[in-house]
């Protein structure tokens, strides 16, 4: 079956044109699924009996090893898949199998198979492209298939049972023209802050590579990262850094709320995406991003234009000043923390955010707006794969032999 790539808007497009005058261009050039993970609960105890061999022995019997079962000859060099222990007396499979990587339990008899989608697929580890959401179904048989060339004595018992799925990362991709520009955005989603999530940045030689908005479980709820400085930091061959950023949402199921492939793939993807998604761009939606000295022109420009009070103004300039002078925690040196963060609750009101580290102001509601709009288009956006292309070559062949035929008629 040809694989379904991610849907490519072609016409969420940005440029210096924007009635804000202050976002960058962009464009967002996919959404899809990036990382998912497959579950099996099998209870056939031929499967069971191979796998804890498996991990006893530290290996995963193949066909070439097996004289009987259990097997009695020895792996032949290159064909061997090793078995270690892993997390909460699991253990997972080693190397990948069709680029997937392999762990079960034997305590709660489950497999569980994690990897990108567009890469288990393609059978290609190196495949970062978004996938399909339609995928889901094929690549869990495909992937059940793989795992039982590799673990003989399996045959068919994996595909037998049941699949659901655990976790589906779901992704919209933002390409810029000038990296700086993509580095610049990062820098500016660093200073959102959102209600009940914790915001973390990781950063790199002084660049901001991703950013977190974390429940308090512990549980991402979405972020924000350098797509290309990943596949450079794994051995890749990624874009510059900058250039290439996904916005993603992390969806986990529980046991009891887990579903067949099929039944995620019929709801409807862009909503479970949005979901994730509103969380943080609710408030990032409204917010300049912007160095001191362009937030202070911007206030006084609020107050020339009527939209903003004296009173106001002289707050906002008073806090911008002491906060560039002495640091947020002067209100707490003092006793007055909840003055501070009254003070600061008052600059997210009126939509500002202090990035002095940005060398240009940055309006985030336009990255925002593109992101969800290109996640509520149709999917039938997507781009062709090369069989439809060459099965509508075929039909509009036909169509012109046949128009032919009646015209000679």
């Amino acid at each position: 079956m040809a694989g379904t790539k991610a849907a490519r808007p072609k016409t969420a497009l940005s440029n210096r044109r924007f009635r804000s005058q202050i976002c960058p261009p962009f464009s967002v050039s996919a959404v899809g699924v990036d990382t998912c993970s497959f579950a099996w609960r099998p209870k056939d105890p031929d499967l069971w009996a191979m796998l804890k061999w498996s991990a006893a022995n530290g290996k995963v019997p193949t066909e070439v090893a097996l004289q009987g079962w259990p097997p009695t000859q020895p792996h032949k060099e290159g064909e061997q898949h090793q078995c270690r222990p892993t997390r909460r007396g699991g253990f997972a499979i080693a190397p990948s199998i069709h680029s997937t990587n392999f762990l079960f339990w034997p305590r709660h008899q489950l497999v569980v198979a994690e990897g990108r989608l567009a890469a288990m697929d393609a059978n290609d580890k190196d495949d970062h492209t978004l996938a399909s959401a339609e995928l889901l179904p094929p690549v869990a048989s495909k992937i059940a298939k793989a795992f039982e060339v590799v673990a003989s004595p399996a045959i068919g018992l994996l595909q037998q049972a049941p699949v659901a799925v655990r976790r589906m990362d779901q992704a919209a991709e933002l390409r810029f023209e000038d990296p700086a520009d993509g580095l610049a955005v990062l820098a500016a989603v660093a200073q959102v802050t959102s209600p009940r999530l914790k915001t973390v940045a990781w950063r790199n030689e002084s660049r901001t590579e991703t950013v977190s908005f974390i429940a308090r479980s512990g549980r991402v709820v979405s972020r924000l990262y350098d797509k290309g400085a990943e596949v450079t930091a794994k051995g890749g061959n990624g874009d510059p850094p900058g250039r290439r950023l996904r916005w993603e949402t992390q969806t986990r199921w529980e046991k009891a709320k887990q579903r067949s492939p099929v039944v995620v793939t019929s709801d409807d993807p862009a909503a479970t995406w949005l979901k994730g998604f509103k969380q943080c761009s609710t408030v990032a939606e409204g917010l300049t991003v912007a160095p001191s000295r362009d937030i202070e022109r911007s206030i006084l420009a609020s107050v020339e234009a009527g939209k903003l009070a004296v009173s106001a103004a002289e707050r906002l300039l008073s806090t911008l000043s002491i906060t560039r002078l002495r640091g947020e925690g002067w209100w707490s040196d003092h006793d007055a923390a909840k003055t501070g963060q009254r003070r600061r609750a008052e600059f997210h009101k009126h939509g500002f955010v202090v990035a002095d580290d940005l060398v240009e102001p940055i309006e985030l509601g336009e990255i925002v707006t593109a992101l969800a709009d290109a996640w509520s288009r149709p999917t039938e956006q997507a781009e062709p794969t090369r069989a439809e292309r060459r099965t509508k070559r075929k039909q509009g062949s036909k169509s012109v032999t046949a128009q032919i035929g009646r015209s000679a008629a």
